[in-house]
């Protein structure tokens, strides 16, 4: 709903009762472009480790995004100059866009007859990866419960960048298994906790 309410330009927050307004990290930037064409891409990873750092699941969905911005940028064709993905990525492309030209050479381009809307952005190809491979997980997660006794557990929780260079945005680690409202003696970032 809020990127929705964003794409609008209106305020979520007025709408919502005061006990419900929650302070969210804030979006991606958004390329704003007085060019052609403006791309994006966005990618949602879920992942899930057992206890001990296990990889258990992995998927990823991305979409490259293609706005034209007047009628000759319509007519445009665009070459993925580096296809290379992880083993076992799938592609799709959207159906108006040339499946023959994106599969034998990485180049995105509507099929005869056509271009792209202007001014609107259109999904031209999404990816898909489930895999188990560990080396694909961005994030490295150290976890070390102690007992200190009296039913009190003292756990660390350390997370770190497994790749340079890659931005991540609205991350969440969920953690289960605490029934009571657990004390953060330090976090870096934001906390909640749902018994």
């Amino acid at each position: 709903m809020s990127k929705m309410a964003a794409e609008d330009g209106l305020d979520v927050r007025a709408s919502m009762p005061q006990d419900e307004v929650v302070d969210a990290p804030p979006p991606p930037p958004v390329a704003t472009s007085q060019q052609p064409i403006a791309l994006s891409v966005e990618e949602k990873l879920t992942i899930s480790l057992s206890q001990e750092g296990a990889l258990e699941a992995f998927d990823l969905k991305g979409t490259l995004s293609l706005t034209a911005n007047d009628d000759v940028a319509a007519a445009c064709r665009l070459t993925v100059a580096n296809k290379t993905a992880a083993a076992g990525t799938t592609f799709a492309t959207h159906p108006k866009v040339d499946k023959k030209a994106w599969e034998s050479d990485g180049i995105v381009q509507m099929k005869s007859g056509g271009g792209f809307p202007v001014g609107r952005a259109v999904g031209v190809v999404r990816w898909a990866l489930s895999t188990t491979d560990e080396q694909q997980v961005p994030l490295t997660i150290n976890c070390w419960p102690e007992d200190e006794g009296d039913g009190q557990m003292n756990v660390n929780i350390e997370y770190t960048a497994a790749r340079s260079g890659m931005e991540l945005y609205d991350v969440s680690i969920k953690i289960p298994g605490c029934g009571a409202q657990p004390e953060i003696v330090a976090v870096d970032g934001t906390h909640s906790h749902d018994a």
